[in-house]
């Protein structure tokens, strides 16, 4: 069986707003991986992936990229799980939360194994032309972690809120970053924000435990990726709820609201074979 995925799709939802161009002031955001986790979980038809991002509207002035891959390890290149992604934050109204809540599903991690996950931010930055006061954009650094997990029979299965909990949140792969000064972007410049970084700062310790997330968001979080996966043919082994006829929406229609979760939202990915 031959498990690799060469690539997603993603479309997110987010609260329907246009980006505004409000002041952006210097300081320290954050990008906490909440889930997965160094840990063991049960096989799944659909395992989450969930960032938070902490001062979300300092982060856009990076006009940043988040890019993933899961890699099986210990096995043939041909029976590999491998699937990698990546997201262009700058097409997403994630400024309007703090926290913002980036999440979506992948599948066939219903098989046992080690996994290697590997996910790096990557950051674009500003500077003033040496011949005017034109700014000038280029890339910044890359920011790249790694863990490893396991899917074994016995387990227990993801817990998104256990992973926010006091005793456990320190574990959480956080990168902070210090943002010293920023350049205001004209409305006319294609940028994702108001404001550009010039460069970052030293790194300061990164604090995910301020990230929390209860039983009633992470069980409307649960529903949110069921619900998406469940519209995705390419998706098989999955328990889906049976629609009603009021709620059953169009084919190119994506519903948006009805979980309100701290940044209201959903990800819907498509795994293409």
């Amino acid at each position: 069986m031959n498990l690799r995925t060469r690539g997603c799709l993603f479309l997110i939802l987010s609260l329907g707003f246009a980006y505004g161009r409000a002041s952006i002031t210097p300081g320290v955001t954050e990008i906490d991986l909440i889930f997965p986790r160094n840990d063991s979980y049960s096989p799944s038809p659909l395992t989450p992936i969930m960032f938070a991002i902490q001062n979300p509207s300092l982060l856009s002035s990076f006009n940043p990229t988040i890019s993933y891959s899961i890699e099986q390890e210990d096995v043939e290149a041909k029976e590999s799980y491998i699937t990698s992604g990546t997201i262009h934050l700058v097409n997403t109204n994630y400024t309007r939360s703090d926290p913002y809540f980036l999440y979506w599903s992948v599948g066939n991690l219903d098989i046992e194994g080690t996994f290697v996950f590997a996910w790096e931010l990557r950051m674009f930055n500003c500077s003033h032309s040496p011949q005017s006061d034109a700014l000038t954009f280029g890339y910044l650094d890359t920011l790249r972690h790694q863990l490893h997990f396991s899917i074994k029979n016995g387990t227990s299965p993801p817990d998104i809120a256990a992973a926010t909990k006091d005793s456990t949140c320190e574990q959480s792969i956080a990168q902070a970053i210090q943002v010293p000064e920023l350049l205001d972007v004209l409305p006319t410049r294609t940028w994702g924000a108001p404001s550009c970084a010039p460069t970052v700062g030293p790194s300061p310790t990164p604090s995910p435990c301020e990230v929390k997330i209860d039983s009633t968001a992470a069980a409307s979080i649960s529903l949110a990726l069921t619900s998406s996966a469940c519209r995705n043919p390419l998706r098989t082994g999955l328990s889906c709820p049976t629609p009603s006829p009021e709620s059953k929406a169009p084919a190119t229609q994506s519903p948006v609201g009805g979980f309100r979760i701290l940044a209201m939202g959903t990800l819907l990915a498509y795994s293409l074979a």
